[in-house]
This record gives structure tokens, C-alpha cells and sequence, in this order.
């Protein structure tokens, strides 16, 4: 056995585990407050759903991340080709590098 053996624990500090609060918790009062404010908020979403404003957020995720159309990138390309001898710079021409 290790009775005889001798403990230092100078070098090992205790934590003490932290308490929650008894103002913290939810109360009928509290659970009421938010259950109004849920029915407030489908309300709201409901509203906008008839309108067509509400935004579906998985939608436009999908939408970002969906490859762009066969069109847009030629109109992309077409948009970036610029001929050497129609640039403006406002400063002349350019010396040649070696």
C-alpha cells in the first residue's frame, strides 16, 4: 500500500467548477416572452412568403456555388480580350521591354 508514502500536491491547484446562476434560469415568465416572439417571427416570415420577399438562404447558397451558364463565360471572356494597340493610358507609348 501507499500510506506510507508521502503526497506533495504544492505543485497541483483545484479548480473549483463554476455554477449556474439561479437568475439565469428559464422561467415560465421568460418561456412565455419567447414563445410570443416565435409566433411573432412566423408571422413575419409568413407575410413575406405571401409577398415573395423572403430570402431562402439555402437557395442562394446553391446558386453561388452552381457553376456560371455556358453564355455568361463567353461574354466574360469576350469582355477581358483587349487588342495591345487600342489601350488609352494617357501617357504614350509604352517602351519595349527587353
Amino acid at each position: 500500500m501507499f500510506e506510507d508514502v508521502p503526497l506533495d500536491v504544492r505543485h497541483h491547484t483545484f479548480k473549483t467548477k463554476p455554477r449556474f446562476p439561479k437568475e439565469w434560469r428559464l422561467t415560465q415568465k421568460r418561456r412565455e416572452e419567447l414563445e410570443a416572439l416565435r409566433k411573432q417571427s412566423f408571422l413575419l416570415d409568413e407575410t413575406k412568403t405571401k409577398e415573395g420577399t423572403l430570402i431562402d438562404g439555402a437557395q442562394r447558397i446553391q446558386h453561388a456555388l452552381a457553376p456560371p451558364a455556358e453564355d455568361v463565360q463567353d461574354k466574360v471572356a469576350e469582355l477581358l480580350t483587349v487588342p495591345a494597340h487600342s489601350r488609352q493610358s494617357g501617357r504614350g507609348p509604352r517602351p519595349q521591354r527587353r
